[in-house]
């Protein structure tokens, strides 16, 4: 069953507030609201064993800490603020305690620590990055830990007990946790859990609940105060914070407080300044290395959820998430509200009251008026498919299930595109989802180059599980283009005969375009040709021409595709150079113009583009494998000689916008070919599939669909779905 909304360009009227979203408000400080999800206790319990909630001694609300230690292990030692309770030992009296960043297997202390410490600024604050700490945590019976990879402090939760903790917070009733940010780098994801010692949001009694705040390092407000109001805990609970691999942040002025009985007005956190974020002391270390994900490549995206909820939303310290395609640390997937009611398990992602974006690069809430900043192009028309498997209501009334573009708020007027940011909305007591699974189909064409996606459940959805998130361009009707191709199939070496076939269906040959004869450097296997001058200090290449129509005039269209592979990932892989024809009109000195389009490493690049500039698109190899084939198209619009608008695709993919200059690369007046191999003398290899041209248009890829020669080998990056 499927669903479709025909959206346009229309933008609606007043924007109206949506039930269950967060704050709209422009006030400086961040509030996160959290609500215990239904799992785990909301309320301690006693138990005999030792370390259990009936020996345990709460310290009491509010507390108050300005990181005013002497040092960084003064801090985390009991001299500095030791826990109220009875220990067996006076080494596991401390109040805060490093679960990770500053601790040893055995759990002693670093004696140079090199991820967390006191900054040395004359208001210290804490810095910590790629580390953990708890508050309160007291040493527990209760604890299950693997002694190779923890301790009774650290990676122990959730214990042996369903509903107890082992923490001195009485954390039963509201309360609420705030603090300064000082300073915070532009990777990682900061996170703050309860009765919680691990980096998995599932490690505790509250197993989707006990991650109460996460949010990637761009969305974090430096030189204000987060506030995190929650419920979530028991009359014996501790909390933990976390910076991941990505980063690291300073803060200061931290609070614990009940809601109910909150402390005097908190300091102010906007003249707070730090000198000591990248090191402990000024010129030191670097920041941290951020943690690589996955680049994202663009549309068609299909997105699945086969990772764990750490990795979907980059919060996990290894590298499996999907990441921004221009910053491998910034994950692409982001928690915007009700991140503790959003799980992911057996390849789902299932939430209520909560919401996510999808691409979405900004730092800021979106608002009208103002252009998004997002990773995706729904510049032209485009399709979002979304599979789900559950769909019930919280409440009598129906829920409802929205999707938004270029909008990471709860009010659909706060986009550039205003209402029409609202792409869809599916209620709860829709006919449509009576039978499930059920598709969500949304065509659309509001959108920019720079777009993301927003998914949210409201307050009034008892549950959401989607299967799949899938974005796709809508077809182009390329049923009126008419193409005529002049190819060169990898059958043959360039220079044997009838190596090609031209446009009017005759055969020719291509010849060696200098003094190293290119028959040598070229072997032909199973339908491919592989180039290779590895030797070094030649410079085979072989030509044809003319490629466009002589005489030649202006407006003039070219278009050529090219399926190769760079085996061995060399430098430099191949070169195709395209030669126009021509004159500039100089005549002292006339000239034409030329593109020369190389396959390298880690990048396809247009050589000296205006004769200096390298238009390139670079790519992260864990997300490109350029030693696979792949089809590099470069389309040219030339309103001159050397006036002339360049286009690449990648796999169907524009990856180099278009690119415009008046003085085009030259070449000598009238050289009209195309030349292939290489002409600069470095090691160069390749395999080629084929290579095609024309000049019938200046095609983009989705107007090639389907007009591609058959016979030339594998064109499926062309084949309509």
């Amino acid at each position: 069953m499927n669903k479709k909304h025909l959206l346009g360009y229309l933008v609606a009227g007043a924007a109206l507030a949506a039930c269950g979203g967060e704050s709209t408000s422009s006030a400086p400080d961040l509030n996160i609201n959290v609500t215990v999800g239904g799992s785990g206790s909301s309320s301690g319990s006693s138990s005999s064993s030792g370390g259990s909630s009936a020996e345990i001694e709460n310290t009491p609300l509010p507390i108050e800490e300005s990181f005013a230690a002497s040092d960084t292990q003064n801090f985390f030692s009991d001299n500095y603020k030791a826990l109220a309770s009875v220990s067996a030992s006076a080494d596991v009296d401390n109040f805060y305690f490093s679960a990770a960043g500053l601790f040893q297997p055995d759990g002693t202390t670093l004696a140079d620590p090199q991820k967390t410490w006191i900054t040395a600024d004359a208001d210290p604050a804490l810095r910590f990055g790629d580390s953990r700490w708890t508050i309160g945590q007291t040493v527990s019976d209760l604890a299950i830990f693997d002694p190779n990879d923890g301790n009774a402090r650290n990676k122990s939760t959730p214990g042996s007990s369903p509903t107890e903790s082992w923490g001195e917070l009485d954390l039963s009733s509201p309360y609420t946790i705030s603090f300064c940010v000082v300073d915070i780098t532009d990777g990682g994801n900061l996170q703050v859990y309860v009765d919680n010692n691990t980096s998995s949001k599932g490690s505790s009694i509250f197993p989707n609940d006990s991650l109460i705040y996460t949010s990637g390092a761009s969305a974090v407000p430096k030189g204000q105060r987060v506030v995190i109001n929650s419920d979530i805990g028991t009359a014996n609970s501790f909390i933990q914070f976390r910076m991941d691999s990505g980063g690291a942040v300073v803060i200061d002025d931290l609070i614990i407080e009940n809601a109910g009985a909150p402390a005097t007005t908190p300091p102010d956190c906007s003249t707070k300044t730090t000198e000591y974020l990248a090191s402990q002391t000024l010129g030191g270390e670097e920041e941290p290395e951020a943690v690589a994900g996955t680049a994202f490549t663009g549309i068609p995206l299909t997105g699945s959820f086969s990772l764990s909820f750490d990795n979907l939303f980059g919060t996990d310290d290894t590298a499996t998430f999907t990441s921004m395609s221009d910053d491998t640390a910034v994950p692409f997937n982001t928690v915007t509200g009700g991140g503790s009611r959003i799980t992911v398990a057996d390849g789902k992602l299932s939430m209520n009251d909560a919401r996510f974006t999808m691409g979405d690069k900004g730092d800021a809430a979106t608002a009208d008026a103002v252009a998004p900043v997002g990773d995706i192009d729904l510049s032209k028309p485009y399709t979002i498919e979304i599979v789900i498997s559950d769909f019930t209501m919280e409440a009598a009334e129906a829920g409802s299930f929205i999707v938004y573009v270029d909008n990471n708020t709860s009010s659909s007027g706060n986009s550039l595109h205003g209402e029409a940011s609202k792409l869809a909305t599916l209620k709860t007591d829709d006919a449509e989802v009576a039978t499930l699974p059920y598709t969500l189909t949304i065509d659309s064409d509001v959108g920019t180059a720079n777009s993301f996606i927003q998914l949210r459940a409201d307050s009034k959805v008892g549950n959401i599980t989607i299967d799949s998130v899938s974005i796709k361009y809508q077809p182009v009707d390329n049923s009126d283009t008419v193409v005529t191709w002049s190819s060169y199939s990898g059958d043959k070496k360039p220079v044997e005969a009838d190596s090609l076939t031209l446009a009017d269906g005759s055969l020719s040959t291509m010849v060696d375009g200098g003094t190293d004869l290119t028959d040598a450097y070229w072997s032909v296997a199973s339908g491919i040709a592989s180039f290779n001058t590895t030797a070094g200090g030649v410079k085979p290449y072989a030509t044809f021409g003319p490629i466009m129509p002589e005489p030649v005039a202006y407006p003039q269209t070219y278009t050529m595709i090219a399926r190769l592979a760079n085996p061995n990932t060399i430098d430099k892989s191949f070169e195709i150079e395209s030669s126009f024809g021509g004159t500039d009109g100089d005549a002292t000195s006339p000239k034409a113009g030329r593109i020369k389009l190389m396959l390298r490493d880690d990048r396809v690049q247009i050589e000296n583009f205006d004769g200096d500039a390298d238009p390139e698109w670079r790519w992260d190899a864990s997300s490109f494998d350029v030693t696979e084939f792949h089809t590099y198209q470069l389309t040219v619009t030339l309103t001159s000689a050397r006036s002339a608008t360049a286009t690449v695709y990648v796999d169907g993919v524009e990856r180099i916008a278009a690119v415009q200059t008046d003085t085009l690369r030259d070449t000598s007046v009238d050289t009209n070919r195309i030349s292939i191999g290489e002409n600069g003398s470095s090691d160069y290899e390749a395999d080629v599939d084929w290579i095609i041209w024309t000049n019938d248009g200046a095609f983009t890829a989705e107007e090639l669909i389907g007009k591609l020669p058959s016979t030339i080998g594998d064109v499926s990056t062309y084949t309509a779905d």
